[in-house]
């Protein structure tokens, strides 16, 4: 955290693991973000990105890359509203039936929030 300049940026690691009679699934990965007040605090942003490999029965899976923004705006003590973008792209690789077989997503959502 960087008190004096509202602002503070965050490092991670995601990773779970499942099993499911003979499959075995692994998914690893790091994740980055940045978080900054604006306006007296009043807004509110995020930007993240992650990285994430998947494994199938120890072989490679799929890739998973991700970017998101988010922004919270405090309109007045009780009123806020959010704004909440997503990009998402995953390609499969590997000998899988879904070798080959990627997409691309964004997701947008905007609300607003009353507080009491």
């Amino acid at each position: 955290n960087i008190v004096p300049k509202n602002l503070s940026f965050n490092v991670s690691l995601n990773a779970s693991k499942n099993d499911a009679g003979d499959i075995s699934t692994t998914t690893i990965g790091p994740t980055m973000g940045v978080n900054k007040s604006f306006f007296d605090k009043k807004l509110r942003s995020s930007f993240s990105t992650s990285f994430n490999k998947s494994y199938t029965n120890g072989q490679a899976g799929s890739s998973i890359v991700n970017f998101r923004l988010t922004n919270g705006y405090v309109v007045k003590k009780k009123h806020n509203l959010n704004l909440s973008m997503v990009a998402l792209s995953r390609s499969a690789q590997g000998n899988s039936a879904q070798a080959g077989k990627g997409f691309f997503e964004f997701t947008s959502t905007l609300g607003y929030n009353y507080n009491f």
